[in-house]
């Protein structure tokens, strides 16, 4: 079994590589062109080794959070002149309205609480501030992250028919938030496969409900940014009630309305 350390340095090796390869992209340019319409105060959740700080304007104050030691230590000493914190998602230790934008890039679906999480992004972003959410998108309901596994038949069966409940109660505005414990990683120690490490089955869907909910303005749901024509089969599985938004990542662009 590989320890903590061992593990977030192969990690974050992984993570550091695709982000920093991606914000030259333009589709990267377009988050950072979006966030910059609201003010110079920018929060990262989940910030890792906060790769984005190079490409972030010069006049900016960037702050990021999170839950790993090692990630904030790295972050510190690549970046001294930017604020980094070790907090839980579910409960920021920052006050109301105190960010201008907000970002998190495949974070979401790591986290305990993503339905908290969520809440303490809405409230710490100030009155017409904008926030991006970028990660993966298990929107149908029979679909299972490497997460599970190592879990039994009965056990994958049993969750399977757990997600086809959810997502009939998503139709009707009935979000559930659905995580699994103990993931892989949590299980054996081990980061392999991609999302090993996840707890929340995350829904592009369910995410942008629930922003929507709480009186975001979404601005643009899209999940993939590649441009590619996508398949007849897919187009034909998002005219079924929520699943529009089927076959991509997720990519949710959305507004804290202004004050009158």
């Amino acid at each position: 079994m590989t320890t903590n350390i061992e593990r977030d340095t192969y990690y974050y090796a992984l993570a550091d590589r695709d982000h920093e390869s991606s914000w030259v992209h333009a589709s990267s340019r377009h988050v950072l062109s979006f966030l910059t319409q609201s003010g110079s105060d920018m929060f990262e959740l989940g910030c890792g080794t906060a790769t984005i700080v190079p490409y972030l304007p010069q006049a900016w104050h960037y702050t990021g959070v999170d839950i790993s030691d090692y990630a904030i230590e790295r972050a510190r000493s690549n970046f001294p002149n930017s604020t980094f914190v070790r907090a839980s998602a579910s409960r920021l230790p920052f006050a109301d309205e105190s960010f201008d934008a907000i970002l998190s890039i495949h974070a979401l679906e790591h986290f305990e609480n993503p339905r908290a999480a969520l809440g303490e992004v809405i409230r710490i972003l100030r009155p017409g501030g904008r926030g991006v959410l970028i990660g993966p998108n298990l929107d149908l309901p029979l679909s299972l992250p490497n997460a599970v596994r190592h879990w039994n038949a009965p056990r994958r069966t049993w969750l399977r028919l757990q997600r086809v409940t959810d997502y009939v109660l998503r139709v009707f505005d009935i979000l559930k938030f659905r995580t699994v414990h103990p993931n892989y990683t949590e299980e054996t120690g081990r980061y392999e496969l991609p999302d090993d490490d996840l707890r929340y089955l995350i829904s592009a869907d369910e995410v942008a409900r629930y922003l929507g909910f709480r009186g975001m303005k979404l601005e643009q749901v899209s999940s993939s940014s590649s441009g590619q024509e996508i398949p007849t089969v897919k187009r034909c599985m998002r005219i079924i009630p929520g699943l529009k938004r089927y076959g991509e990542g997720m990519r949710i662009f959305f507004q804290k309305p202004p004050l009158q």
